[in-house]
């Protein structure tokens, strides 16, 4: 089971002479991930390329056979064509009947031999559809719930309600090349998120203006507004995105309303409420808030924010994955994957190697409290050594973004005009 995840504090990652690195994650785990889900990708396009190959020229092959019987049954008929009957008629004689049967029979056994051929290339040729491996799936899938690629955009819904039987959260990625991910997970009991939260409990003596019973309130009918202090309401649903925030906040008690607040719609940054329903439909027609109950809902979402984004190290399933509309299971060449993948990483990977300064290694650093700094890296010999064994094809995707054994100056002058032109020091690569 996972730890149970806190809100990240700003860290500040650097490369290995001490230049501000632009994310604020240990990009070395995810070069790792990135390697070993590149070479499984890389294998099962492989092995899909070599599959198709065989089933070619089995294909050739039961081609081949099927002429060769077409043209046997063309020469037995020819043999015996002097000896056969005429069409639609009955042997005169026992030479005609022996003819007649010889080519009867023959034609059975061409017939049936062709459909026995016919039957085992269509088999091969359906063996070739299962193109991604369940091995590289898992891969994927490790992958994935563990690291993240540069430039995801992340929604993450938790739910911890009446309507649910014990806190989920379900969570979508989308990569700046249209890799979308979808995942679920559950929450452990050591998270305060494992059941609804107390507004109290990460805001003291905050007060709103809610909707209770009685009374006429809008559209919805039944209700009227009170200003009261919310510290005993529920939180029992949150949901953050990149087109909008959304919170549900649930009254005490069995008859308690449930309110849905809609914090931010993509440039609308104005709440507004829903009273919800029983199913959690909405009743009536949405309502603005005050201003002043508007900067106490954003402080409230200030204290959520963090802790619900902290929830995604506990996605745990894949569900599914799609590239440009296309189930990744379902891809011709999952190389083609593979290749978008190291894309997204190759800028940042060849800056790793060109600041690194101890030769043989990618190298970054992560400042500490009282003026300390770690160091991270991983010898590239490590790297190297998980996609030496591809194909030269696959493995020189590896080379080019800096992960080869070769010199870091021979790199460096092969890169020489993109160099230039980002300033770099050429003298001090090491």
């Amino acid at each position: 089971m996972k730890e149970m995840p806190h809100p990240r504090s700003h860290v500040q990652y650097r490369y290995g002479d001490a230049t501000p690195f632009p994310l604020q994650e240990n990009f070395i785990d995810t070069l790792l991930g990135v390697t070993d889900v590149c070479v499984a990708l890389f294998k099962a396009d492989a092995n899909a390329t070599d599959r198709r190959s065989k089933a070619g020229t089995a294909g050739e092959d039961a081609d081949a056979k099927v002429a060769e019987l077409e043209k046997l049954a063309e020469d037995v008929k020819s043999v015996l064509g002097p000896y056969l009957p005429e069409p639609k008629t009955k042997p005169s004689g026992g030479l005609q009947a022996a003819a007649a049967k010889i080519n009867q029979t023959t034609t059975a056994a061409m017939k049936q031999a062709k459909k026995l051929i016919l039957k085992e290339r269509e088999a091969l040729a359906n063996g070739t559809s299962k193109r991604f491996p369940d091995s590289a799936w898992r891969t994927l899938e490790t992958f994935l719930t563990q690291c993240q690629l540069p430039d995801t955009e992340w929604a993450i819904r938790w739910r911890g309600g009446p309507r649910v039987e014990r806190a989920k959260i379900e969570v979508s990625a989308r990569t700046n090349f249209e890799l979308e991910a979808k995942f679920d997970g559950d929450i452990p009991e050591s998270s305060p998120w494992h059941m609804p939260r107390k507004v109290g409990d990460l805001i003291a003596g905050l007060r709103l203006r809610m909707p209770v019973k009685g009374g006429l309130f809008g559209a919805g009918g039944g209700y009227q507004t009170k200003q009261q202090r919310i510290d005993r309401f529920a939180i029992t649903e949150a949901y953050t995105g990149p087109d909008r925030d959304v919170l549900v906040l649930r009254a005490p008690g069995k008859q308690g309303v449930e309110v849905g607040v809609i914090l931010r719609r993509g440039t609308e940054k104005e709440p507004m409420m829903s009273i919800l329903g029983p199913s959690g439909e909405v009743v009536g027609e949405p309502f603005g808030v005050s201003s002043d109950d508007a900067m106490a809902l954003r402080e409230l979402w200030d204290r959520i924010e963090p802790e619900l984004k902290a929830l995604m190290s506990y996605r745990s399933s894949l569900l599914s994955a799609t590239i440009r509309g296309t189930a990744v299971t379902e891809l011709n060449q999952p190389a083609a994957l593979a290749e978008q993948i190291l894309g997204s990483i190759a800028p940042l990977v060849r800056e790793i190697r060109l600041r690194s300064r101890v030769p043989g290694e990618l190298v970054l650093k992560r400042d500490l409290s009282d003026g300390r700094r770690e160091e991270l890296y991983v010898p590239r010999d490590e790297l190297h050594k998980k996609f030496s064994a591809l194909p030269d094809h696959y493995r020189d995707l590896f080379e080019a973004m800096g992960l080869g054994n070769d010199a870091t100056e021979e790199f460096a002058s092969q890169h020489m005009a993109y160099l230039q032109n980002a300033g770099y020091d050429l003298a001090a690569t090491a």
